[in-house]
């Protein structure tokens, strides 16, 4: 009896850690949101868009991270783990390919000529 007794004690510290880092990692990405388009540098380039902020890939896939994420957290609750399971897993399938791809571009781009990214009257650099 004892080892199982042990293994259920870690079963639950780790689903605890799993959702508190969820948690954190909801937070940090609604936090990072606010922050960058709290800029009124940002906020003047998102205005004259047509989409608005919505026009980029990246804040897209931020948000469908986030979504991701909280389909996730509200997958822990017994009564929904079976369709909030399947569609979570779903959901980061698209999200992670989404993000990678913008990683990889992004940063790729960004190391070769931070220009090609960010205009120079955005970054402040002449």
């Amino acid at each position: 009896m004892a080892p199982h007794k042990v293994q259920s004690v870690k079963h639950t510290a780790f689903r605890i850690f799993r959702d508190a880092n969820r948690l954190l990692c909801i937070g940090l990405c609604l936090y990072g949101d606010y922050w960058q388009h709290s800029s009124p540098t940002f906020q003047r380039i998102v205005a004259s868009k047509y989409g608005g902020r919505f026009e980029f890939l990246t804040i897209l896939s931020l948000y469908l991270t986030v979504a991701t994420m909280v389909i996730g957290l509200i997958g822990t609750i017994p009564r929904l783990r079976g369709v909030a399971g399947r569609l979570k897993n779903d959901m980061l399938a698209v999200a992670l390919s989404i993000e990678l791809t913008v990683t990889f571009v992004f940063w790729s781009l960004y190391l070769y000529d931070p220009h090609l990214i960010v205009p120079m009257k955005v970054d402040g650099r002449r």
